[in-house]
């Protein structure tokens, strides 16, 4: 059966209706608000769920060529055209057809527009948002605007404040003799104004050209004479004909002005204002204008000169200027106090910007927005106060104002670079309680910081949640995570997000590359990295020395030479000085010095000559070795070639001769170095005074110590750490303590290895309690001790008696995450069986294997020592007999202490009826000695008997009677 005519109609109104679009237009004159107004509905749709994009002409490029930007600075990304009907091709039709709204600013530039809007909403069923002017400054229609008016489903006239009235504005009145019609210009060209200020707006026209032309002559000729209004100079006298620009100004000599003091106005003096003018000046045609009588400033005139106030840095005139304001009853608005606090943050006072959130409140009866609190974060991280950012949007929400998307991205980078990366992370999860939805940024900021603190599993995660929330990561977002997967050897899956990258549509940069060859070539898989390179579509220098750096790390020179001589030349790359200097530098770390002087001279042949840095490394790697006359050689031939060594090559010698102790050598090159041009730094002062350390010369020493800071150079923890610990090792514990105090009065800090040095001597000198409290210094800095800070304090613990204290120690290790090691353990079985806890001394030494810990020499001599102190001289046997069968190798100690204990028992039942039984004892401890399983003694049956027991001993034969 056929359709009937009216099911015919019914299914094309059906069809038509299902796709119809709509189309919206704003216009008005300029500084209306129509970008404002676009971006506030493009915002909404958006928040509606709707996909949607923004046009505008590439002919607008005051602000950003890829940006909307409004007069006031909020912006949107865009697709700059020079015609619309290239819209769709350039996003894709599979991406056009997902669209749902279209916003075109700058309407007036686009020629198609009528054609592009009537197919995009009637055809398409695309909501069109259009914003223009719709004349211009001649009043007449502009581009095609008026054009799409009869097919518009609405039309908003948009008005501005005129400049001379403040009324509303609906015309647009350009300042200069321009007369093309379209001239993109900002407020320096044209200004708003009403129908009565339009008409009669010469006057305005003049004052304003004055202010143009005059600032374009003061670039032009910026000696010329202008005393008058106070810059520099004075006016001609008129003997030669005026100049244009001597004829605008004119009007507004300052003289002629006192003259005429019904003359000037709030606008003529805000123009004045405008004018190149110092403050000085500036401030008496404020005054004075406002002596007229009948005369009152205007919020414009006050705006303008608090900003050139501000500019100068004057900032006790801005407070005055504004309890002026306050007397005179003019409604402060918030963006002037905006405007004061980016000029304290520019004069580099981020704290006095953040005063005027109080003051703009309780003093002048202005309530900030977000929009202050906002750009007092920016200046507060601008001015490199990150810990204060926090305060300022826990005060917005005690205030009951709600934070946008923008602040919690500036609290977030703020709290990142205090490294409070976890408080961070919580304001991502706090953003959805106050309506705001993370942006790119926000993950951005994020997602760098985790993989800054090697947190790169959570990285992962909020890139994955990045593509869920639809906000598309840049190639330094991807560049981040696999950074982060490199440094933790996770190069697999750093390669698999490099092919999640390429699927998703983002290309690789050699940031990307490099990151991921490097972390090949760190886990050995430098031949995956060669074949990684191959497919790199434009491959640099930068990734080809790494590859090469691989090949030199593992000790594979023939390929690195391979890769510098054949695989950069294919790809028409030169290798340079960086690229030799990494071959060079492997060569000499091996020790193939023939090597590296056969890579310099191949260098000239390539056309790369040899510069400082590269015969440094070789000075370097001789010094190194010992072999300073091949180091003087390369001197010689640097010099041959007009090249002079630097300060860091003269280090390297210095620290040669230094560890070599030749001292005097040392002192005469040092002296040598001014004449050369080169300024001795931390390291030759180090080298020095290190060298100085270890042939005991102290005071030499604290003399160089005394020299660096009258050369300008401030001593570092090396420093401190070469001194300190060499008055440590000479017991002198007071001159160490006094560097101390030095060292913090300077404001250097005591690291683990200052610390150390110093709980040890403590140690050694029965301070132990000066110790403890070091050690517990320690951990209230953060610091992390390692097994050896440990290991010297329980050993002091257990030496003085306090086992106890030691145990608990051990129960600290273990919490922070330290293995106790044999030393730990040593030093605790020691102190145990010193204080009489034997059961518990031998129950320590029966977990040691439970705790993955072998029992060494050292062990078993405490052990045996112990037993034998006790007389249990079997039990001793036995336990030696335990640890060999363990593979223990008895040391000199342990056959000491058996023989010992041995000869004491055999010469008392020896001489025990002759003698004392002290003196028995004391006897075989002086007059027997064992040395490498031979003992000596003075007396027949004593020598005899010695050796019996010796033998025992040696053999594991059971002791004689």
């Amino acid at each position: 059966m056929k359709p009937s005519n009216r099911d015919r109609i019914r299914s094309m109104y059906t069809e038509a209706t299902s796709v119809s679009g709509e189309i919206h237009v704003i216009v008005g004159p300029m500084f209306a608000g129509k970008t404002t107004t676009l971006l506030r509905r493009i915002k909404l749709e958006s928040s509606n769920g709707r996909n949607v994009a923004i046009i505008k002409s590439n002919k607008d490029t005051r602000y950003a060529l890829d940006s909307i930007v409004t007069h006031d600075g909020e912006k949107l990304p865009c697709w700059p055209l020079a015609d619309l009907s290239s819209f769709r091709q350039r996003l894709g039709p599979e991406a056009y057809d997902k669209l749902e709204v279209i916003g075109i600013d700058e309407a007036q530039f686009f020629e198609d527009l009528y054609d592009f809007c009537s197919k995009a909403a009637d055809h398409d069923g695309k909501t069109i948002i259009v914003a223009g002017l719709d004349g211009d400054y001649l009043r007449r229609s502009f581009g095609g605007v008026l054009d799409i008016i009869p097919i518009a489903d609405s039309v908003t006239k948009l008005t501005a404040r005129c400049e001379l009235c403040g009324e509303r504005a609906f015309f647009t009145l350009r300042k200069t003799e321009e007369t093309e019609t379209e001239l993109i210009a900002g407020a320096e060209v044209y200004m708003p104004v009403c129908r009565k200020h339009y008409v009669s707006g010469q006057v305005v026209k003049v004052a304003a050209r004055t202010v143009l032309e005059s600032q374009k002559f003061l670039r032009k000729t910026p000696t010329f004479p202008f005393s008058t209004l106070g810059i520099n100079g004075s006016f001609s006298d008129g003997t030669e004909s005026e100049t244009e620009w001597e004829r605008l100004l004119k009007p507004f000599d300052f003289r002629e002005l006192r003259k005429s003091l019904n003359k000037i106005t709030p606008f003529q003096l805000n123009k004045l204002l405008e004018l190149p003018l110092d403050v000085p000046t500036s401030m008496e045609l404020f005054q004075w204008a406002g002596s007229q009588k009948g005369y009152c400033h205007s919020f414009d005139v006050y705006s303008t000169l608090i900003d050139k106030v501000g500019s100068a840095g004057e900032f006790k005139i801005i407070d005055r200027l504004l309890m002026q304001m306050k007397e005179e009853g003019i409604v402060f608005t918030e963006s002037l106090f905006i405007m004061i606090m980016r000029h304290y943050g520019r004069g580099g006072l981020p704290g006095q910007a953040t005063r005027w959130l109080l003051d703009m409140r309780t003093t002048f009866s202005c309530e900030p927005t977000f929009k202050s609190y906002n750009v007092v974060l920016d200046i507060l991280l601008a001015g490199n106060c990150p810990k204060v950012a926090p305060n300022v949007i826990y005060e917005m929400l005690s205030k009951g104002i709600s934070p946008t998307v923008f602040t919690f991205a500036r609290v977030m980078n703020a709290l990142c670079k205090v490294k409070e990366v976890d408080s961070a992370c919580s304001l991502l999860r706090d953003m959805t309680k106050y309506g705001c939805v993370p942006n790119s940024i926000v993950y951005q900021t994020l997602i760098h910081a985790l993989s800054e603190a090697n947190r790169v599993n959570e990285a992962l995660k909020l890139l994955e949640e990045m593509f869920l929330m639809s906000c598309l990561p840049d190639v330094n977002t991807f560049n981040d995570v696999i950074i982060g997967l490199c440094r933790a050897d996770r190069v697999h899956e750093a390669a698999k997000l490099v092919d999640r990258m390429l699927i998703r549509g983002f290309a690789p940069d050699a940031i990307t590359y490099g990151v991921l060859m490097q972390g090949l070539c760190k886990t050995g898989q430098v031949d995956e990295a060669k074949a990684l390179l191959k497919k790199v579509p434009d491959p640099n220098v930068i990734l080809f020395n790494t590859l090469i750096n691989g090949y030199v790390t593992h000790g594979r020179f023939e390929e690195a030479k391979s890769v510098l001589n054949e695989n950069m030349s294919s790809t028409g790359w030169l290798p340079d000085v960086y690229t030799f200097s990494i071959l060079i530098r492997g060569l000499c770390k091996k020790g193939f010095f023939a090597s590296a002087r056969h890579v310099v001279e191949e260098m000239s042949s390539k056309g790369c000559e040899p510069n400082v840095i590269t015969y440094t490394i070789l000075i370097d790697g001789f010094c190194k070795e010992g072999r300073l006359e091949e180091a003087n050689d390369i001197m010689d031939e640097m010099s041959s070639k007009g090249l002079r060594l630097n300060t860091v090559g003269y280090n390297c010698l210095l620290s040669a001769l230094c560890k070599d102790r030749k001292i005097q050598e040392a002192m005469e090159l040092f002296s040598y170095m001014p004449s050369k041009g080169c300024k001795p730094d931390i390291f030759t002062f180090n080298s020095l005074i290190y060298g100085l350390c270890k042939i005991d010369k102290m005071e030499e020493a604290l003399c160089m110590y005394r020299d660096m800071f009258t050369e300008g150079v401030i001593a570092n923890t090396v420093t401190y750490n070469t001194l300190i610990h060499a008055f440590l090792r000479k017991g002198a514990i007071q001159e160490a303590f006094k560097l101390v105090n030095d060292m913090l009065f300077r404001g250097c800090p005591l690291d683990e290895f200052t610390y150390t040095g110093l709980i040890k001597a403590l140690c050694q000198d029965g301070a132990i309690e000066k110790a403890v409290g070091l050690f517990e210094e320690m951990l209230r800095k953060g610091m992390n001790p390692k097994n050896k800070s440990c290991n010297i304090l329980i050993n002091g613990l257990c030496k003085a008696g306090k086992v106890q204290n030691a145990l608990e120690y051990l129960r600290e290790m273990i919490y922070r995450g330290l293995k106790p090691d044999i030393v730990t353990y040593n030093s605790l079985i020691s102190g145990l069986f010193k204080t009489g806890r034997v059961e518990e001394a031998l129950n320590l030494f029966d977990k040691l294997q439970s705790q993955g810990v072998c029992p060494d020499a050292v062990t078993y001599n405490i052990l045996i020592g112990s037993y034998c102190k006790m007389g249990m001289l079997e039990e001793a046997y036995a336990l030696l007999t335990r640890g060999v069968s363990s593979g223990l190798t008895p040391d000199n100690i342990t056959w000491h202490i058996l023989v010992t204990n041995l000869l004491k028992k055999i010469l008392l039942a020896t001489f025990k009826f002759h003698r004392p039984k002290s003196q028995v004892n004391t006897l075989g401890t002086g007059i027997c000695r064992f040395n490498s399983h031979w003992c000596e003694y003075k007396g027949g049956q004593g020598l005899r008997c010695a050796r019996k027991a010796a033998a025992a001993v040696w053999f594991h034969m059971p002791p004689l009677d």
